[in-house]
């Protein structure tokens, strides 16, 4: 009997299910990233290098996939010459060998149409075998019965020819020894001409199974060839597709590596006309606020005077137009000195408001102890304040 739980069987058929998964996964992944621009665009040369190693892994899985196939048959079509040779113990090591390839429904039909046709072939010799025995049995029992029969009718004569003579019962004996010896004779014959007849049968029969078995390896050789070119066939297809797939990624990298190389080339342009933009605002920016303080230090107006017995500094600005733009206060520089021009005294006149030349507007004391009157103050400079 076929095994129906070898665990190596089971095993062995695990991993092509997994194999098979395996490669309907690489198959979808490889499709499905070959139809997705996005993923194009993030895909670097080391994730294509990846995906060649997957379309790699794809025919190496496809080789093994059509080596296994081929295995298959190949026990199927030992299986089927077995049988037709009543070889059952042979048909039935190659089954178990195919049984270990299954992986389709196709494969499946196959199998049990190969475990079929031993089952088949198996009734028949036994059919063969009780058909002889019957014969034989048959033949025996007529032969018995004949013999019965002559010794029925033997004694009846004896007991019919008790008073004869001696020659009659010699003749009588030598009757029965002669009928005795022809039914031995056609005992003979009979059993001559069963066992030719089972001779021809048998050989008849070895030739119809000669005929079948012929038929069947033509067959096979036939279905070999087709599902080798089939086979072929879809190897040249996809390994075409696959070209093509290959093609069209390449072309799409290159478009989107030159896509994204202009990208980068009117983003650094973009990025170096801000850049040269900013610097000329912030030159305009410096230059301004250059001019600003210089408009301060020569707009200025100050002079010495006396508040309640302290000699101070005071005076008014120009138009404080520029102020929020870059100081909110104004420090004013300046140097004082007496008349020849010494002694001197520098100072600053420190986030300058422009209050008045009031003692109680913007005034900064000094030590000199001449006449106010008649020191001159003169603006050293404008700077921002706090």
């Amino acid at each position: 009997m076929l095994p129906t739980n070898s665990s190596w069987s089971l095993q062995h058929q695990g991993r092509r299910s997994a194999i098979s998964v395996v490669y309907f996964l690489l198959v979808t992944l490889v499709t499905l990233i070959f139809m997705s621009s996005t993923a194009v665009a993030s895909i670097d040369e080391a994730e294509q290098q990846k995906m060649l190693n997957m379309l790699d892994m794809l025919d190496q899985l496809e080789q093994l996939d059509q080596i296994e196939k081929a295995e298959f048959d190949e026990s199927l079509n030992k299986a089927e010459l077995c049988v037709l040779g009543r070889n059952f113990n042979c048909a039935e090591r190659h089954l178990a060998i195919a049984k270990t390839y299954i992986v389709s429904d196709r494969d499946m039909r196959l199998f049990e149409q190969g475990r079929r046709n031993l089952r088949l072939e198996r009734d028949a010799q036994r059919r063969e075998e009780e058909e002889l025995a019957r014969l034989e049995e048959e033949e025996m029992e007529r032969l018995q019965e004949e013999e019965e029969e002559a010794e029925r009718q033997y004694a009846r004569q004896m007991e019919e020819n008790d008073s004869s003579s001696n020659s009659g019962l010699d003749m009588m004996n030598y009757m029965m020894q002669s009928g005795i010896e022809m039914r031995e004779q056609l005992a003979q014959v009979d059993r001559d001409t069963n066992a030719a007849i089972r001779q021809t049968n048998e050989v008849l029969a070895q030739q119809e199974r000669q005929r079948q078995a012929e038929e069947r390896r033509e067959q096979l050789a036939y279905e070999r060839q087709r599902r080798a070119a089939e086979l072929d066939q879809e190897r040249q297809r996809r390994q075409a597709e696959l070209e093509r797939q290959r093609q069209e990624r390449q072309e799409e990298l290159e478009h989107q590596e030159n896509a994204r190389q202009a990208r980068l080339a009117q983003q650094q342009r973009e990025r170096e006309e801000r850049q040269a933009l900013k610097r000329q605002e912030e030159q305009e920016k410096e230059a301004r606020k250059e001019k600003f303080y210089r408009d301060m230090k020569n707009g200025a107006r100050l002079h010495a005077r006396s508040c309640y017995g302290q000699t101070v500094v005071s005076g008014s600005l120009p138009s404080k137009s520029g102020y929020n733009i870059y100081s909110t206060y104004v420090d004013i520089h300046f140097r004082a000195s007496c008349p020849g021009g010494h002694p001197t005294e520098t100072g600053v006149m420190s986030n300058m408001q422009d209050m008045g030349t009031g003692c109680f507007g913007d005034t900064v004391n000094i030590s000199l102890t001449c006449d106010p009157e008649s020191i001159s103050v003169v603006v050293t400079d404008a700077t921002g304040g706090n």
